[in-house]
């Protein structure tokens, strides 16, 4: 049996995955399970949390709006959750790639017995050499569906299977400092250091979300937060720039975020000690 050097999660946005106009987007898909094909080459295992089973059930129900109420946003989930994994798992087998659904509540995450089952699917299915799909149990879930657009979970699943890195997929360039849509001086942001004295909310930008997604940059920010307790380092990256994940961490062009007080995969992770809030 093959054996990796590290663990990755990706995680895509629902404005990155699918819309309610235009259904999944096979080619943002198609791109995305091309790199993991190329980082499983590089003796990474990858873990891909995806949204997007709202929008596209949006779209098979032909809903011009995201739904207020929650039975009608089960519905969607639950629609559009068949059509995402078998996008998936057809990209997936053009290259001979065996992958999986798994469906995460939040409560699994809270409760230990249930946490620990989950821990254990993922790690066995990553033995078998399959890459597990993570969604939010959307068509079942009551707070989680109108939450954070599986940040939170992504960030949850990063310290599920100890990963090394957690790449966050968004709409955006990265972390800036305002707006840039309303603020020309906007500027991006390199690097975050959460542990930093000098690292606020107050000196970002905690919007930015397309209209189909549920969460901002502070979702993100939390999801970083969570993932690095086991000592994961976080990027988040435009979506149209997925390929660069499979560059040199000196070329990616996003927002790095990372915690010093949990350090123990920072080294192999190439990290330095640069200053917490670093903009280009």
């Amino acid at each position: 049996m093959k054996k990796y050097k590290q663990r990755w999660v990706i995680k895509a946005g629902s404005s990155l995955v699918a819309s309610s106009v235009r259904g999944l987007d096979d080619s943002f898909i198609s791109s995305l399970v091309k790199v993991v094909k190329e980082l499983k080459h590089k003796d990474i295992e990858v873990v891909v949390v995806s949204s997007g089973a709202v929008a596209q059930g949006m779209y098979d129900l032909h809903l011009n709006t995201r739904p207020k109420s929650l039975p009608l946003l089960q519905a969607s989930a639950a629609v559009g959750q068949l059509g995402l994994i078998n996008l998936y798992q057809n990209e997936f087998k053009k290259f001979s790639i065996q992958s999986a659904q798994v469906l995460i509540s939040h409560s699994d995450i809270a409760n230990r017995g249930r946490y620990l089952n989950a821990r254990h699917s993922l790690n066995t299915l990553l033995s078998l050499d399959v890459v597990p799909i993570v969604n939010e149990n959307d068509s079942v879930a009551t707070d989680e569906i109108s939450y954070g657009d599986n940040d939170s979970l992504a960030g949850a699943v990063a310290g599920l299977i100890n990963a090394n890195k957690l790449i966050i997929l968004t709409d955006q360039e990265g972390v800036y400092t305002s707006d840039p849509n309303k603020d020309n001086s906007a500027k991006l942001i390199k690097q975050i250091n959460l542990d930093e004295d000098s690292f606020s909310l107050s000196q970002i930008n905690l919007e930015g979300s397309g209209t189909l997604g549920r969460g901002g940059m502070i979702t993100k920010i939390e999801a970083a937060k969570k993932a690095s307790t086991t000592g994961c380092v976080t990027w988040i990256l435009k979506g149209d720039k997925v390929k660069e994940i499979l560059d040199s961490e000196s070329n990616l062009s996003g927002t790095k975020i990372i915690s010093n007080k949990n350090s123990f995969n920072q080294e192999s992770n190439g990290l330095s000690q640069e200053e917490s809030l670093q903009v280009r």
